[in-house]
């Protein structure tokens, strides 16, 4: 691991006692490798439905800690507790900028694999983390990020609309997972404004993959996991 790059506070609960402890925000090395690795099962041994989250092997982990500052880290007592990471795609086949028509693909970065230990969700760790590696990609002057999404996850679509992020496009990713690819240009204006707005019930996946192919962005949402609403239109600025 590497120097501090922010310190705070989180609630750990794990379902029988709740107490504050601290945590670091870092850089992640090679030496990171297997903590990485048992944080990924551990996730995906507690999510509700398997779908929602595609993991990696360690072979993908291994190449990108070896790259510079792409992958970060929150550490508690216990060990490493949350980590995402960016990456680069180039001009490899799956890069997204394909699938949204970007023509620089060059200066698109993937937001990839935003992993939390379940003891310590509901401190809104996604969305520091995702926000932390944001503030990483703007300053080597990428200028498109994206990031896929399953439909059916709530709480990852509520962060990420949140951070400036819509939903372009739904499509099969992963060889057989749907997902809602999600885009960030840096370079426009926070505060767009929309034209020909509809709200969406969130289940409804045929009406958005309908809107998306008639250029269409979903770009906020209400609502609750149970119960939520995606309005999507047509930017205008």
């Amino acid at each position: 691991m590497s120097s501090v790059i922010q310190s705070g506070y989180l609630k750990r609960n794990d379902g029988s006692h709740l107490e504050n402890v601290k945590y670091d925000l870092l850089f992640l090395k090679e030496d990171c490798l297997q903590d990485i690795i048992d944080l990924q099962d551990l996730m995906v041994k507690s999510l509700p439905n398997p779908e929602l989250f595609q993991p990696e092997l360690a072979d993908f982990y291994k190449e990108q800690l070896i790259k510079d500052k792409t992958v970060i880290g929150a550490v508690t007592y216990e060990g490493l507790i949350a980590f995402g990471l960016f990456r680069v795609p180039g001009q490899s086949g799956d890069n997204m900028g394909r699938d949204l028509g970007i023509n620089d693909l060059n200066k698109v970065v993937h937001l990839e694999l935003l992993v939390l230990h379940p003891y310590y969700r509901g401190n809104s760790m996604q969305k520091l983390i995702s926000r932390t590696l944001i503030d990483l990609i703007i300053e080597r002057n990428y200028e498109d990020i994206c990031c896929t999404v399953s439909p059916k996850n709530y709480y990852s679509l509520n962060n990420m609309i949140s951070l400036g992020f819509s939903i372009r496009k739904i499509k099969i990713k992963f060889e057989d997972k749907l997902r809602c690819i999600m885009h960030k240009n840096v370079l426009k204006q926070p505060d767009s404004t929309w034209q020909e707005v509809v709200d969406v019930d969130g289940k409804n996946i045929a009406i958005q993959e309908r809107l998306v192919k008639d250029g269409f962005e979903g770009f906020a949402l209400k609502g609750t996991e149970g119960n939520f609403v995606i309005s999507y239109g047509k930017r205008t600025s």
